[in-house]
């Protein structure tokens, strides 16, 4: 598959126009028309012949400040996209372009104004009803605009146009206003430069009446243009020279070499360096930081290069305001793997032996050793040991129970459980009284680890949800009464649903406190005293690298950023979730802020809290656009590996609003991590245009990918391997779209492999959820599909086409409550549930206008106590059954209990199991074409792919039309082609 394209060009190359073709139109106008463009930009077209004596000239503007929108007192001043109409102030809503340059030096005698128009283009398919006025600036010399000289403050010209319109633009189509009249009026017996101004007031009695247009001077074509069209009377081409005599052709000139490029500009970093020097090879600066700052003063050129010679940065580097357009910098290693940035502090010397009449527990007394931290500039979250062989340990803070709190959970989680919460409508308690059975360790809120006078204010609570175990999330103690085993927490403790967290069979920790330290390993940080206590592991042998910065790049309000070749470690996690500022790379911006072509590549990102954190509030049409994270390593995270995220996503009438459009991640690893609190290794929300292709996840806490949001998507997941996930937590997947009752449009999950997803929870097996031959308790899913349905009728809104799911612990597809899905194709390999499909009590949760087609299941289970299938189906009533298409399908079941299809009414969860295709038939209107086979067996390669033709396939070598249509309009939506590879799975390259 071709995913990377001319569309994604990181840097686009403009074409230039043949001068030569200018020149004629100049003899034959005997009229001198010069436009001239800043920043080296190309000439489009000046006069040209447009037929008979019809000539026209073609304007644009010269620099991004040309183009502004105004709404109220918000003014915003060269983005990449504007608007057109009105926005959310009805009586201020303003666009105005300035069209400078053109100077006029003589009319010829005859020469006559036919018309002139404003030509602007869609950047993307929108319908919303638009009303504005359209004039001219009274003045031909207008002067630019500025945050106080805006558009409200201009003279207009008496001749206006009026356009009120409720009619579809489509993406890349442009759209002409006649400005005829008051161009006539303005440059009328003009001699001297000109410059016009267009100013589009919103007239519409409704905010955000509006639709956007492409002002990006990346791409001139789209620009907004004024055309100008005149007649000269009896004016004709001149005839063409005569013909020269035949003479032999001389010998062509030696070839002239190109020119050598300019130097780029380039400054060194060493550890070494001194940020009062220049720069120079020989003279390096210090820190990257200086190198930033000096770029930031520098004029724009094609190029700036940071190059870090190899060592350790300790440094939260800051890329803001590099937001000129012409500007490029990229930040990498002098050799790729001999630098790493660092967002931690070393300590392996000054440790003292002793406890300073802290309260520790007897049995550490004796064993604490402390430094003092105070030059820290933060609390830390995250401690690791260097030990000298080069291998590292995650150190925990001090906790109870004493568990791994980095390893995995599954049905007999070790944590302590809860007995309640102290009130049905409580949501910020929890009690817990009494010592569970072995094998989790003793202890309770009446006495924590020998100690039963209260303590635990300011420790921290990790508690997961005794619902299913789906959610966990993290708190800060307020309260702790021993009397009665009862905390009270600084929030409250929602089940996602709504429901309280906290139950009767909900699992918790609590952490950081110095009563709580009595392992090996453990630490606890004295916030007034400024000091660091450990029971180290190798008391010979203190090297700790404490957690303090908490990103190694945060880049805002810049763009062109390419940052390559890198190890970031160590950053700090602030437990955010969403949003928040933590992040080894952070790339976040305000409503009044964007960044675009921000290029990620050959990084190792590891053991920091959060890896790639990506986040916009979005407002007055500002982006985070482009993004990409290619060829990276992104493992050990405390929390998310990535997370991007855009806030608000929809306006006050409901429309979506785009914050974050273009997010590119190929090629990545993806691994482990953290289960304190148990996170998704991706989590990727309302954001627009997604390539997600050939990345390597695995050993996820929750969801392997979680892809959240709705409207235009425009998600293409192609040639992933996803393996062992879901290790905290049930009812998840490897990888999962959820719209939450949105629609959600253009959705491509294509050549992807599933695995051995876990899913396991011990709430979900004490409240008999997912029970199955995979496992009681266990909900883990291949691919999931939650709560999702299209917006456009007859088309469906997810396709799950060429994927193989297997050995996972409950579902290979999982649907619940999701409409117009797509499942071709795909080949299930011994999971209980082929495709597990669940519905809702309200009309656009039932499922409905879904195919499933051409697909295999293949389950050889022995188990005597659950029944496996190939789909099993819910219904409310036989109508349900028509709402489908299930056909085309292949089936081995050969287990004890295998059936092809299970019908389970939802009214008494009792199952219709129907073991072959010909009771299919009788019992539902399916499967006239499906198949019982006996030839689906299949051996699964391991962390790598797998060329389809080489395996037994599952169904038509032809893509359904669905598919077809599908990859059409994201080939539309993304730019770029997409071929269907016979690839399966993650391929190295």
């Amino acid at each position: 598959m071709r995913l990377f394209g001319d569309g994604y060009s990181f840097f686009h190359k403009l074409k230039k126009v043949d001068k030569r073709s200018i020149a004629v139109g100049f003899s034959i106008l005997s009229l001198i028309v010069a436009v001239a463009f800043v920043n080296s930009f190309d000439i489009y077209q000046l006069f040209t012949l447009a037929g008979g004596n019809t000539y026209e000239a073609v304007m644009y503007p010269s620099a991004k400040q040309d183009i502004v929108n105004q709404d109220g007192t918000n003014v915003t001043i060269g983005t990449d996209t504007s608007w057109i109409g009105t926005g959310e102030n009805l009586d201020n809503s303003y666009l105005g372009i300035r069209f400078t340059n053109a100077s006029i030096t003589s009319l010829p005698a005859g020469a006559t104004f036919l018309s002139a128009a404003l030509e602007v283009c869609s950047p993307d398919d929108q319908w919303l009803p638009t009303d504005f006025e359209l004039a001219l600036e009274k003045t031909t010399l207008a002067s630019p605009y500025s945050l106080t000289n805006t558009p409200s403050k201009r003279t207009l010209t008496s001749a206006k146009i009026k356009d009120t319109s409720n009619v579809k633009w489509e993406k890349g189509k442009c759209y002409r206003y006649d400005v005829t009249n008051s161009i006539i009026d303005l440059i009328k017996n003009v001699k001297l430069p000109l410059n016009v101004n267009v100013i589009v007031k919103g007239t519409s009695k409704t905010q955000w009446a509006r639709k956007y247009i492409s002002t990006s001077f990346q791409d001139k074509s789209k620009l907004p243009k004024l055309i100008v069209k005149l007649q000269i009377s009896g004016a004709t081409p001149p005839p063409p020279p005569p013909t020269p005599p035949a003479e032999p052709p001389a010998p062509p000139p030696p070839p002239t070499p190109p020119p050598a490029p300019p130097p780029v500009p380039t400054f060194y970093v060493a550890p070494t360096g001194n940020d009062g020097n220049d720069g120079g090879i020989a003279n390096p600066m210090k820190t990257i930081q200086a190198a930033v700052n000096k770029v930031k003063t520098l004029p724009a050129a094609e190029y700036y290069n940071i190059k870090l010679q190899p060592g350790t940065y300790r440094e939260a580097v800051v890329i803001d305001s590099l937001n000129n357009i012409s500007k490029q910098l990229e930040i990498s290693a002098v050799q790729p793997g001999s630098v790493s940035v660092l967002g931690s502090e070393n300590y392996s010397s000054g440790w003292k032996k002793g406890n300073n009449g802290l309260p520790f527990p007897n049995a550490a007394l004796a064993q604490i050793y402390y430094i003092d931290v105070s030059t820290l500039k933060a609390d830390p979250e995250l401690i690791h040991w260097e030990r000298s062989d080069g291998s590292i340990t995650r150190l925990p803070q001090a906790h109870e129970p004493d568990i791994d709190i980095f390893a995995s959970t599954s049905n007999s989680d070790p944590r302590w459980q809860a007995s309640g919460k102290a009130s049905s409508n409580s949501y910020n308690t929890l009690i817990d009284t009494a010592d569970d059975p072995a094998p989790v360790p003793s202890g309770n809120l009446t006495n924590v680890n020998g100690f039963t006078e209260p303590f635990l204010s300011g420790a921290r609570l990790v508690v997961k949800d005794g619902h299913s175990g789906h959610d966990e999330f993290a708190a800060i103690i307020t309260e702790h009464n021993t009397a009665n085993g009862y905390i009270k927490v600084d929030r409250n403790l929602n089940y996602f649903s709504g429901s309280p967290l906290v139950t009767d069979k909900s699992k918790f920790f609590v952490e950081g406190k110095p009563q709580l330290l009595d392992q090996p390993g453990e630490w606890y940080y004295d916030p007034v005293a400024k000091l660091l206590y450990l029971w180290p592991l190798d008391p010979n042998n203190i090297s700790i690298e404490v957690s303090v910065r908490s990103n190694a790049f945060k880049i805002s309000n810049s763009s062109n950023i390419t940052i390559r070749d890198l190890t970031l470690k160590y950053t700090n996690y602030l437990f955010g979730r969403s949003y928040g500022d933590d992040g080894a790379v952070y790339i976040g911006n305000t409503s009044q802020q964007s960044s675009q072509n921000i290029k990620l590549d050959s990084l190792k990102i590891l053991r920091n809290g959060i890896g790639v954190r990506i986040n916009q509030d979005t407002g007055l049409n500002n982006l985070t656009k482009n993004v990409y994270l290619t060829n990276s390593q992104l493992i050990y995270s405390d929390g998310f590996g990535l997370v991007a995220f855009q806030w608000p996503y929809k306006d006050s009438v409901e429309n979506y609003v785009p914050g974050v459009r273009g997010l590119y991640i190929e090629n990545n690893e993806f691994g482990f991590n953290s289960y304190r609190p148990a996170s998704h290794m991706l989590w990727i929300q309302h954001i627009q245009n997604i390539v997600f292709s050939n990345n390597y996840v695995h050993h996820s806490a929750h969801n392997g990918v979680e892809i959240q949001g709705g409207y235009e998507t425009n998600l293409l997941a192609a040639n992933n391997y996803f393996a062992d996930n879901c290790l905290n937590g049930s009812d998840c997947g490897a990888f999962k779209v959820w719209a939450a009752r949105a629609t959600m449009r253009n959705v491509l999950i294509m050549n992807n492999i599933a695995v051995r997803t876990n899913g396991c929870s011990f709430a979900s097996k004490q409240t008999n959820r997912w029970n199955s031959s995979g496992g009681k308790g266990c909900g883990g899913f291949g691919f999931y599909s939650d709560i999702v349905r299209s917006f456009q009728p007859g088309e469906l809104g997810v396709i799950y086409y060429k994927n193989v799911s297997a050995y996972n612990t409950s579902a290979g597809l999982h649907l619940t409550r999701s409409q117009e899905q797509g499942v071709f194709d795909n080949m299930f390999i011994d999971n209980p549930y082929g495709i597990q499909i669940t519905t809702g009590t309200a009309t656009n949760e039932r499922n409905r206008s879904s195919k499933f087609q051409f697909n295999s299941f293949s389950r050889t289970s022995t188990s005597d106590e659950y029944a496996d299938y190939g789909i099993l189906f819910p219904y409310a009533d036989s109508t349900d059954l028509n709402r489908v298409l299930v056909d085309n399908n292949n089936y081995n079941l050969s287990g004890k209990k295998g059936y092809a299809v299970g019908i389970r009414a939802t009214s008494t969860y009792t199952i219709q199991s129907l073991p072959s295709v010909v009771n299919v038939r009788e019992k539902t209107p399916w499967e006239d074409a499906g198949k019982d086979v006996t030839n689906l067996g299949f051996t699964l390669p391991d962390k790598s792919g797998f060329e389809l033709a080489n395996s037994s396939t599952s169904g038509v070598s032809t893509p359904p039309q669905d598919v077809v249509w599908m990859v059409e309009r994201l080939e539309k939506s993304l730019g770029m082609d997409i071929s269907f590879s016979s690839w399966i799975g993650q391929r190295k390259i």
